[in-house]
């Protein structure tokens, strides 16, 4: 009976150090200060920003989304190295963001332990950067793919890219991605172009202003551009035609990034047909012009489904 109880007594004191032993292994590897950077890198390398939010301590939707293209993201994460002092873990990570060689330096504290037993490791702080979006007249574009606010700074998981590109059909961009790093706070400018679509609804806006123009049947017509004088009496007309339309150009001024707006000018041709009347003897004569003008205007609403284009040089200004 001795013997049994004492070889029990071995059986579990041995199945106890096994026990014992297997937690440390763990707690030294798997749920150790160094797993859990590589496990971050990992979720970031992979594309999964809820993952990696969960173990960065952040909320997931309060984040930037991870690029979805794969060149985008990190590749090559390393765990280098990780020195435990007073309670807390210093590890140096690298990784390739975008071809450019980056660093993460991060300390570890102590979380509740899983389960009792198991070691878990938070990060002292997040690792996050902030990137503020200057992207006047809009007030939203794509990030990383997603459509993002502009009116407030975005935190991204770092290291890693943030990815710009136009949300909006007015406007063309060159995409540009920019990489950031843990702590760092930066501000992109993205340089937005008028798009085809932009192009031709300002055009076609400016067409039907001066159509609408050509159709009075005055010298002046009444805020437009053009217009002819005479001394003489009008017996037929005038008929105003527009020959040539304005090649448009647009640009924008210090004023109109500020407010949003965008600047348009250009050149056309008109021709003025009419039968005058000789004041001194009475005889019609045909008369006709023509003239160059132009255009000034500017549109706003850009960050609408409905810009408005205002012409700013009129004959009667």
């Amino acid at each position: 009976m001795r013997r049994s109880l004492f070889a029990w007594g071995i059986v579990v004191t041995a199945l106890l150090c096994i026990a014992a032993a297997t937690v440390w292994v763990l707690n030294a590897s798997t749920y150790s200060a160094h797993a859990t950077v590589e496990r971050y890198l990992t979720a970031l390398a992979e594309g999964r920003t809820g993952d990696a939010a969960r173990i960065a301590g952040v909320d997931p939707d309060s984040v930037a989304p991870l690029p979805s293209d794969p060149d985008l993201r990190i590749t090559g994460p390393f765990v280098a190295s990780g020195i435990a002092r007073d309670g807390v873990v210093a590890v140096e990570a690298r990784a390739t963001v975008a071809g450019q060689a980056v660093e993460l330096s991060a300390v570890l504290v102590p979380a509740p332990a899983l389960g009792g037993i198991f070691t878990q490791w938070a990060f002292a702080e997040t690792p996050t950067g902030t990137v503020s979006i200057d992207a006047r007249p809009v007030d939203a574009v794509l990030v990383n793919g997603a459509i993002t606010s502009t009116t407030a700074p975005l935190l991204v998981l770092a290291p890693g890219v943030v990815s710009v590109d136009s949300a909006s059909s007015w406007f063309d961009v060159a995409t540009q991605s920019t990489v950031v790093s843990a702590g760092s706070s930066l501000t992109v400018s993205v340089p937005l172009r008028p798009s085809a679509v932009f192009r031709d609804t300002v055009t076609d806006a400016i067409i039907t202003y001066l159509d609408d123009c050509a159709t009075q049947t005055v010298m002046f017509p009444v805020q437009c551009p053009f217009g002819a004088a005479t001394d003489n009496s009008i017996h037929d007309g005038p008929r105003w035609t527009i020959v040539d339309y304005p090649a448009l150009r647009f640009s924008r001024t210090a004023g109109d990034i500020a407010d949003g707006a965008w600047s348009v000018r250009g050149i056309g041709v008109v021709e003025l047909e009419a039968t005058l009347v000789d004041n001194a003897t009475g005889t019609l004569f045909p008369a006709g012009t023509r003239q160059q003008f132009s255009i000034v205007a500017r549109v706003t609403g850009l960050n609408t489904t409905s810009p408005r284009v205002t012409v700013l040089n009129t004959e009667s200004d």
